[in-house]
């Protein structure tokens, strides 16, 4: 955790860093509000909480999410349509958008400081693995599209950036939350 200078000292749980950037000014502006979202999320755990107040804050994810996913999804069909990178990360948005609502129905058989803490270590998982790994990727195949440059290559190219330091960078993120994969 980290202490924002911009926030008055607010502590983040997921500072943003260059590794999240994507390269792709929309996406990035996106990303850094739902991780901005998350380290207000973070920020109450702790206090006195309530349902409704989780369930607020959730339904403001879930809609920033679904703007985000669908901005994503526009990018990526136009520049790599009908391809298995577009089908696996259409389903990376799915699986999201499933497990918060399977969170959510979850609310009344448990107490919310526990949902709350569940919620929170999921996203912060999945935001983390989901833009280091996935938008990455997707993002470097975009950038290196050309008149001279096929898919086939610029996925190539991107596989090529991303067993560097972003790779490193996902690699480690798995290893911090005990998973070896997304």
């Amino acid at each position: 955790m980290t202490r924002s200078k911009s926030d008055g000292g607010k502590i983040e749980a997921l500072p943003w860093g260059q590794d999240f950037d994507t390269g792709i000014e929309v996406i990035d502006l996106q990303h850094r509000q739902l991780v901005r979202m998350l380290n207000d999320l973070i920020g109450i755990i702790g206090v006195d909480v309530n349902l409704s107040k989780i369930n607020m804050i959730l339904e403001d994810l879930t809609d920033y999410a679904a703007m985000h996913f669908s901005t994503e999804e526009m990018i990526w069909h136009r520049h790599i349509t009908n391809d298995a990178w577009e089908r696996a990360h259409q389903a990376e948005h799915r699986s999201f958008v499933e497990k918060v609502r399977a969170l959510r129905v979850e609310q009344g058989c448990r107490p919310p400081q526990e949902i709350l803490e569940e919620i929170t270590a999921f996203l912060r998982h999945w935001l983390t693995l989901h833009i280091i790994e996935s938008d990455k990727r997707m993002a470097k195949a975009v950038l290196a599209l050309s008149p001279d440059v096929s898919l086939e290559r610029a996925k190539e190219i991107a596989n090529e950036q991303m067993s560097g330091a972003a790779q490193a960078m996902a690699d480690k993120t798995k290893i911090e939350y005990g998973q070896s994969g997304v």
